[in-house]
C-alpha cells in the first residue's frame, strides 16, 4: 500500500534534508507534544454553555481530576474525581421528586467520570492469511490505552476535538501500523446543540491489504451526580440492527456498566451483561432496567460492538456518536432521535426527573454513513457560524506592498463552502483606503469557465503520481502545470480511486470536471458544465504566505555568528542566490479545502494550483447525490490542504544550490506533508 510506504519515505527526506540545513522540519519529523486533554462546549458563549465534553488525546472520555474548572466553566462537582469532564451538564439542581434524598447544588454534574472512569472504545480487524487478529483499545481504568496504540495527532479548538491514532501489531508495536482511527468531537447545530455533542468516527485500512471483521466498540458506565446507586437504563435500536443481514450492524451489546463485571473496550471479548437486574441480557432493547434488586445496587452502562465487514486497503468504515444530556429523559431521546441516531443508551434516576444523559449512533444499523458526508459542520461554533449569510475567518491577515490580503468563507449546507480572498490597499498611514477591494473569487469565476490552463485564460491544476499497479507511467505534467484535465482521466482515475477493479469513466470526469469548478454534481440551479459560484475552497486552519524576492540574513563574521544560521548562508554562497532572484515576483500561497494549495499573484489572479498526491483520493469524499437536473444535487465540503504552511531557502548539498522550499501539511485533512521548490513561482517543482 501506498500511505506506509510514502510515510517512511517522507520521514527519511525530512531527516536528509534536516542534515543539509532544512531546520523547521526538525518539530515534525523529531516527535509531537500533545495537549493532555481537551474540554468543549456546545457554544463559545459563556451563558449559552449547557453541556461539556472531555477528550483525552486517544479518543477516549473522562479528562485528569481537576483539569474542569470554574475559569473554563466545566467544574464538575461530583465528590470522586471532581473536575474530571466526560459527559458534563450544567443542572439547575434540585431535591429528589419524592421521599428523603440529597439536594444537589446547581452547577456541572458529570455521568461518567465519577467513581471509575471506564468510558472507553477499542477497534480490532483479522489478517487474512495468518487470520491473526489485530485490537487496540483506551480507556482511563477499563484497561487503560493498549501498548499498540499510538496517537498520530491531537488537535484541541475552542469548538473541536481530533484524536487520530494507529493500531498496529501487538506483538510488535514498531512495526507499520494496520488500522487508523480518528474521532472529531463537535458541537451539533440547530434544536440539538444545548443537548448533544457529535463525534465523527472513521476507521482506515492502512495495513497495506485487506482487513477481515473490523470491528469497533464503545463502553459507557452511567454514574451520575456522585456515582448514584439508584441509576436506570434504556437500550434502543439494539434487536433490529443485531438482526440485520447488512453490516454495519451490532455485533455484540449489552447493560454492562462496570469493571467488576470485567468490562473492557476489547470488541473481540465477548460483552457480559451485568448480573442485576437479572431480567437483562444481551441483544435487547429495554427500558427503566436498574435502581435496586433485592436491597442490592446495580451498577448500568451500556456496551455496544459494530460490525463492519471487510475493508480492502485504504478504505474506511465512517459513523457518527453522539453525546449529551437535558431536562429529562423524554428531551434526550427526543434529540438523538433529531439526528438520527437510530440506537442509544440513555442513563437516568427516576428520582431526579430533571436530568438526564444519553449516547448513540448513527450509520451503524444495516444502512452506512458514506464517507462522503460533511465532516466540517461539527467543528464550527453554533449559531450565526452555520448561516449562509455570514462571512468568516480562521486565517490571519497578510501584508503586501501598500496592500493587506484577507482570506475568508461562508458555510452552505450540501454544498461546497465558499472560500475568498479580498485585498484591500492601504494608504501611506496604513489605513485601508475607500477603494473597493480586489476578489480572488470573481477572477476565478471567469476562468474556471475555460478549460485551458492559465496562459489560455483557464486554469493550470496539477499534481503528480504514479502507481504501478494499475498505472504503465506516470501522469504527465509539462509547462502549463495543467493535468488534471479531461484529457488525463484514464490515468488520473488510477490516482483518485486508488487503482479501482472497474472504470468508471463517467464518474472520474465529473470529478474532475467538480474539482475546476464545475457544478457536475448538479448542486446549483443550473447546468453540469456551468461554473459553481463556490470555485475557490475554504481556508479553514490553513494560513497565507506571501513569499517575495530572498532576504535572510548573513554575514561573514565567524567570530561572531561562525555557528548561526546568517554564516552557514554566507559560507555556501547565499548572496548569489539572492541576487540570481532579485526581480522575483511576490506570490501569495494559500491552503484551501479545495484540495489545491493556491498561488495567486499580487493581483489575485490565480498562476496555478497544486494537489498535493495524497490529497488525489480524498477528491472523491466531496461527491455527494448528483441530482437528476439542476439545483437536486449535492455535494460535501470535507477538511484536505488544511494544515499550516512553512517557506524557508534550504541549501541542496547534492546540487550545490539554494532554493526556496515550500511545505505544507494536510492538518485535519490527513497525515501527511508535501514540499514544492517555488524557487521560480512561474515553474514550482514537486519535492516529496
Amino acid at each position: 500500500m501506498k500511505t506506509n510506504r510514502q510515510f517512511r519515505n517522507n520521514l527519511a527526506l525530512s531527516a536528509t534534508l534536516m542534515l543539509t540545513g532544512v531546520y523547521f522540519l526538525s518539530s515534525t519529523a523529531q516527535g509531537q507534544s500533545f495537549p493532555s486533554y481537551g474540554i468543549i462546549h456546545n457554544s463559545t458563549t459563556t451563558a449559552s454553555q449547557t453541556i461539556a465534553l472531555g477528550v483525552n488525546p486517544a479518543g477516549h472520555l473522562n479528562t485528569p481530576n481537576g483539569s474542569g474548572t470554574v475559569a473554563n466553566n466545566a467544574n464538575t462537582l461530583a465528590t470522586s474525581n471532581p473536575g474530571s469532564v466526560g459527559i458534563a451538564y450544567k443542572w439547575a439542581g434540585g431535591k429528589p421528586s419524592s421521599g428523603n434524598g440529597t439536594n444537589y447544588a446547581a452547577g456541572w454534574w458529570d455521568a461518567t467520570s465519577p467513581g471509575s472512569k471506564w468510558e472507553g472504545w477499542g477497534a480490532s480487524g483479522n489478517l487474512p492469511v495468518s487470520g491473526k487478529v489485530i485490537t487496540g483499545y483506551a480507556s482511563v481504568d477499563a484497561g487503560g490505552i493498549s501498548t499498540n496504540i499510538t496517537v498520530k495527532s491531537f488537535v484541541v479548538d475552542s469548538t473541536s476535538i481530533k484524536s487520530t491514532v494507529w493500531i498496529s501489531d501487538p506483538a510488535d508495536p514498531t512495526k507499520a501500523p494496520l488500522l487508523e482511527v480518528t474521532h472529531v468531537y463537535g458541537p451539533t447545530s440547530g434544536t440539538t446543540n444545548p443537548n448533544l455533542f457529535q463525534a465523527l468516527v472513521t476507521i482506515t485500512n492502512i495495513s497495506g491489504g485487506t482487513l477481515t471483521d473490523v470491528r469497533y466498540r464503545r463502553i459507557m458506565d452511567w454514574d451520575m451526580m456522585n456515582n448514584l446507586t439508584t441509576v436506570y437504563t434504556d437500550m434502543v435500536g439494539v434487536a433490529s440492527s443485531y438482526a440485520s443481514t447488512y453490516t454495519p450492524k451490532v455485533f455484540d451489546a449489552c447493560d454492562n456498566g462496570g469493571s467488576w463485571y470485567s468490562i473492557t473496550p476489547d470488541p473481540t471479548i465477548a460483552c457480559k451483561p451485568a448480573p442485576l437486574p437479572v431480567s437483562a441480557s444481551t441483544h435487547v432493547d429495554y427500558a427503566g432496567i436498574g435502581g435496586t434488586v433485592n436491597n442490592q445496587a446495580t451498577n448500568l452502562g451500556a456496551s455496544f460492538t459494530f460490525q463492519f465487514g471487510d475493508l480492502l486497503c485504504n478504505e474506511s468504515a465512517v459513523f457518527y456518536i453522539y453525546y449529551g444530556a437535558g431536562t429529562s429523559r423524554t428531551a434526550v431521546s427526543s434529540a438523538l432521535n433529531t439526528v438520527g441516531a437510530s440506537i442509544y443508551s440513555l442513563g437516568y434516576d427516576i428520582n431526579y426527573p430533571t436530568i438526564a444523559f444519553g449516547f448513540g449512533f448513527k450509520g451503524v444499523s444495516g444502512s452506512a454513513v458514506a464517507p462522503t458526508l460533511p465532516t466540517k459542520t461539527a467543528s464550527l461554533p453554533a449559531g450565526s457560524s452555520t448561516s449562509s449569510a455570514v462571512w468568516q475567518t480562521y486565517a490571519p491577515p497578510v501584508l503586501g506592498d501598500s496592500t493587506i490580503y484577507q482570506a475568508l468563507f461562508k458555510y452552505q449546507k450540501d454544498k461546497q463552502w465558499i472560500g475568498e480572498i479580498k485585498r484591500y490597499d492601504l494608504d501611506s498611514t496604513g489605513a485601508i483606503t475607500s477603494s473597493a477591494p480586489l476578489t480572488a473569487q470573481s477572477k476565478l469565476l471567469a476562468r474556471a469557465a475555460v478549460s485551458g490552463s492559465y496562459s489560455s485564460g483557464g486554469r493550470s491544476i496539477w499534481t503528480v503520481g504514479y502507481d504501478p499497479a494499475c498505472m504503465s507511467s506516470a501522469l504527465p505534467l509539462d509547462n502549463s502545470y495543467n493535468n488534471l484535465t479531461i484529457t488525463n482521466s484514464t490515468k488520473l482515475e488510477s490516482l483518485l480511486y486508488n487503482c479501482p477493479a472497474t472504470s468508471n469513466a463517467v464518474a472520474t470526469q465529473d470529478l474532475v470536471n467538480f474539482v475546476r469548478g464545475l457544478n457536475s454534481s448538479w448542486e446549483e440551479s443550473a447546468t453540469t458544465t456551468a461554473v459553481r459560484s463556490s470555485v475557490l475552497g475554504d481556508t479553514y486552519h490553513s494560513e497565507m504566505v506571501m513569499v517575495g524576492v530572498p532576504n535572510a540574513p548573513w554575514s561573514s563574521d565567524v567570530t561572531t555568528f561562525g555557528k548561526s544560521e546568517a554564516y552557514y548562508r554566507y559560507l555556501y554562497n547565499y548572496p548569489s542566490f539572492i541576487s540570481a532572484n532579485s526581480t522575483r515576483r511576490s506570490q501569495l500561497y494559500v491552503g484551501a479545502n479545495d484540495g489545491m494549495i493556491h498561488a495567486f499573484d499580487a493581483d489575485l489572479n490565480e498562476r496555478w494550483a497544486f494537489i498535493p498526491p495524497s490529497v488525489m483520493p480524498l477528491l472523491r469524499n466531496e461527491v455527494g447525490t448528483k441530482g437528476l437536473n439542476a439545483g437536486s444535487g449535492t455535494s460535501n465540503s470535507i477538511f484536505s490542504v488544511d494544515g499550516p504552511i512553512t517557506v524557508k531557502d534550504v541549501y541542496f548539498y547534492g546540487q550545490g544550490v539554494w532554493k526556496t522550499v515550500l511545505m505544507g501539511g494536510l492538518g485535519w485533512g490527513g497525515n501527511s506533508y508535501y514540499a514544492l521548490d517555488i524557487t521560480n513561482p512561474d515553474a514550482p517543482q514537486h519535492l516529496f
